[in-house]
């Protein structure tokens, strides 16, 4: 686990998009913009995907027009490492690489994941990249993700649960199923233990329908001696 994360700001790798900019490192920051382009693009893939897959990550790239010879100047940098998994030296590189990419690379680098992903055997990992692929919200993508949220609760992955139904709200075109969304979104961070999270969520999902703080939500409220 990273320090300070929790397992539910993580969601098995498909939270760490929003919750690691805070490690963005200035001085990796001027190091990465020394590698060449080709480069920069390839670790933003890498970055992008939540579970280091080397062959879907080498998939997206050729999609790209990446040449495998991109990752020489990373490897011996000592930036990743590229084996059975493709594994960043430590969070900084991999936050860095993805939040100091252009918006365009970084919605072509999902949309490179997105295709190279087969929905038969990761629908979760093709939903989560449709979303962050477009420009636009997209009611077909939010109800793949909110589907796909059903499936992590079934298997148990509560914290991936609520990370799916928070983007599939973020995506959502239209407001009142967005604010259903939102809400599902808070239920699902409270069973995973993010009071916090699901207060926010709450609040979020009461702005959306117009309405003030509700009578119900105080179950969902930070439980302040249980942090």
């Amino acid at each position: 686990m990273l320090r300070g994360l929790s397992p539910v700001q993580l969601a098995g790798g498909f939270g760490l998009p929003d919750v690691l900019p805070s490690l963005i490192s200035g001085s990796l920051a001027r190091r990465l913009a020394d590698l060449p382009a080709e480069t920069r693009l390839l670790l933003l893939v890498a970055a992008a995907d939540p579970t280091g897959d080397p062959t879907l990550i080498w998939q997206a790239a050729s999609q790209l027009e990446i040449p495998v010879e991109a990752a020489f100047p990373a490897i011996e940098g000592h930036l990743v490492t590229f084996g059975g998994r493709v594994v960043f030296r430590n969070p900084r590189v991999r936050s860095t690489a993805y939040h100091c990419a252009a918006l365009r690379d970084r919605r072509a680098a999902h949309d490179a994941l997105a295709r190279a992903t087969d929905p038969r055997v990761a629908p979760d990992r093709r939903a989560w990249h449709r979303s962050h692929a477009g420009l636009e919200p997209d009611e077909e993508v939010a109800a793949e993700l909110a589907r796909t949220a059903i499936r992590a609760q079934v298997r148990g992955g509560l914290a991936a649960s609520a990370a799916f139904l928070k983007r599939a709200s973020a995506v959502t075109p239209e407001a009142a199923p967005r604010s259903d969304r939102t809400l599902a979104a808070a239920e699902a961070m409270l069973a995973a233990g993010d009071h916090d999270a699901a207060a926010k969520l709450l609040e979020v999902a009461e702005q959306g329908r117009g309405t003030g703080p509700a009578a119900g939500s105080r179950r969902v409220r930070p439980r302040h001696g249980r942090r």
